[in-house]
């Protein structure tokens, strides 16, 4: 998952990333939580998240897949 979570966090701080200000997934990014496992390798983990993230786990997974 960490070239996908690098795809979302690159369009995100380009200002490409346009949603139409979904109250959904604007929630689902403020409860996001990045998670580094000994390898350096970066997912978004529901464990450490506060609330619901499924929405922008979809979207990291949809941006990792359209920029392969």
């Amino acid at each position: 998952m960490s070239p996908a979570v690098d795809a979302l966090e690159a369009a995100v701080l380009s200002g490409k990333l346009r949603h139409g200000n979904n109250p959904v997934l604007t929630m689902n990014y403020f409860n996001a939580v990045i998670e580094k496992d000994a390898a350096g390798n970066r997912k978004l983990s529901k464990k450490r998240s506060r609330e619901q993230i499924d929405g922008f786990v979809a979207l990291a997974m949809a941006i990792g897949l359209a920029t392969q």
